[in-house]
This record gives C-alpha cells, sequence and structure tokens, in this order.
C-alpha cells in the first residue's frame, strides 16, 4: 500500500462521517456501509501481514496501536467483523496485502505502518476520531 493510498484511507475514514448525516436511498447506504467496513479492514486486519515485515519498532508499534484499537472499538469491530462486506473487502484486498520486496523494503513497510498507527490512535484518542467512530458504528447498524 502506497502512502498515497493511505492518505486516501485517512480523509475517507475521517470524511465518513458525513455519510451519517444524509439522507440516502438503500443503495446509497450499502455502498458507504461497504466502504466503511473496506476502509477499516485497510487500516487494520488488512496491514497486519504487511507490518509483520516492517522494521521491528514499526511492527510492535502498529501491533500494540492495533490491539488497543480493537479493545477500545469492540463493538465497531464487531460490526465489521459482521458485516456481509467483510469478506468481499478481505478479498479484494488480499491482492495488496502480498510484499514486494523490491518496492517493499522494511523501511517504506515501516513508514507505512507508522502512518497507520498515527491514524488509528487518532481515533483512540481525538474528539473527531471518536466522533466519527460513533458514527460509523450507527451506520453499520442501520
Amino acid at each position: 500500500m502506497k502512502i498515497t493510498s493511505i492518505v486516501l484511507l485517512a480523509s475517507t475514514l475521517f470524511s465518513g462521517a458525513s455519510f451519517a448525516e444524509v439522507p440516502v436511498d438503500t443503495r446509497q447506504l450499502e455502498r458507504n456501509k461497504a466502504k466503511i467496513v473496506s476502509r477499516l479492514y485497510q487500516a487494520t486486519y488488512g496491514q497486519v501481514e504487511r507490518c509483520k515485515k516492517a522494521t521491528p519498532d514499526a511492527a510492535a508499534e502498529f501491533q500494540n496501536e492495533l490491539s488497543r484499537f480493537v479493545e477500545i472499538n469492540g463493538n465497531l469491530i464487531k460490526q465489521v467483523i459482521q458485516s456481509p462486506y467483510y469478506d468481499p473487502a478481505r478479498q479484494r484486498f488480499s491482492k495488496h496485502e502480498a510484499v514486494d520486496p523490491v518496492q517493499d523494503t522494511p523501511e517504506s513497510l515501516g513508514r507505512e505502518c507508522k502512518y497507520l498507527v498515527q491514524l488509528l490512535r487518532s481515533m483512540n484518542d481525538t474528539p473527531e476520531g471518536k466522533k466519527s467512530v460513533k458514527e460509523y458504528e450507527a451506520l453499520l447498524s442501520r
């Protein structure tokens, strides 16, 4: 996953909060749910294998923050995993999980994982991130 993809992921996650505010038809609601599930998968479980190949400090930091995110946001994680969009998200993202030994050095993976640590940490600790989590939960429960 390149840095531009990660930036897009972060902007999608934080702008996703607006999904809950706009009246939408059923198809649009389902597309929004699928996007949230996909992006959350990418930022969490979809990165586990890539981050294992990062520098040891980045790998450990990602795993610690992911564990903390899952613990703090258990209801959201449960909704994501139980969503009908979870398995399709996993399948679509599986081709991006593979590490390219030429492009994906431990250092580049370390930068990628540290960026995701900051994203997860902001969702855990900042008022905006906590608000987004609540809005994702509300959207996925509809």
